[in-house]
C-alpha cells in the first residue's frame, strides 16, 4: 500500500511540477521556437513572474524544500526503504545520489533566467490561460508542502481496488 500510495502521490505532484515548467517554456518558446536553455537568460528581468514561478518548478523537480517535489521525494525514498529490504536501502541511495546530481542541471535554468543579460529586454507578454496555469501549478507545488496529507490520500481515491 505504501508503494502505491507513495508512487500515485509522486505521479500527481511531478505532473503538477512539469506542467507548470511546460508553460513557462511555452512562454517563452512565443519569442524563441528553438527554446535552448540559453533563451531563459535574462527572463527574471523580462517576466519576474514567470522567472520565479520557473524557479519554484526546477527546486521542486530538485526535490528541495519548500516544495511538493521534496515530499514526493521523500515518499519514494521511504517507499523503497520500507518495501526493497537491503536491495532497497541501496536503491534509496541511488536515487539520493541521483537527486544531488539533478540539483546542478535543474538549476542551470534560474541561473540563466537570474545571471545571464537577455538579448531581448522588452516585457515578456503571456497569454491569461498561460499565466494562469503556471500560477495555479506554483500554488499547487507550494500547498503540497505545507499540506502534503491531503495529496497522499489522493492515492485511496486513485483505484477501485481496495487498499
Amino acid at each position: 500500500r505504501t508503494a502505491f500510495s507513495s508512487s500515485v502521490t509522486y505521479i500527481l505532484i511531478y505532473g503538477i511540477m512539469t506542467l507548470g515548467a511546460y508553460a513557462v517554456a511555452v512562454a517563452v518558446s512565443r519569442t524563441s521556437p528553438r527554446l535552448l536553455i540559453s533563451d531563459f537568460a535574462g527572463l527574471a528581468r523580462r517576466s519576474a513572474f514567470l522567472a520565479v514561478a520557473m524557479t519554484l518548478f526546477m527546486i521542486s523537480l530538485a526535490g528541495v524544500p519548500p516544495t511538493g517535489g521534496f515530499w514526493a521525494k521523500i515518499l519514494i525514498f521511504r517507499a523503497a526503504i520500507d518495501r526493497g529490504g537491503s536491495l532497497g536501502v541501496w536503491l534509496a541511495v541511488f536515487m539520493l545520489v541521483n537527486s544531488v546530481i539533478s540539483v546542478f542541471y535543474y538549476f542551470a535554468v534560474p541561473r540563466q533566467m537570474i545571471f545571464k543579460p537577455a538579448t531581448d529586454e522588452s516585457p515578456l507578454r503571456t497569454s491569461w490561460l498561460v499565466t494562469a496555469v503556471v500560477g495555479l501549478a506554483a500554488l499547487a507545488i507550494l500547498a503540497v508542502f505545507i499540506l502534503p496529507n491531503p495529496f497522499a490520500r489522493l492515492a485511496d481515491l486513485s483505484t477501485l481496488i481496495p487498499l
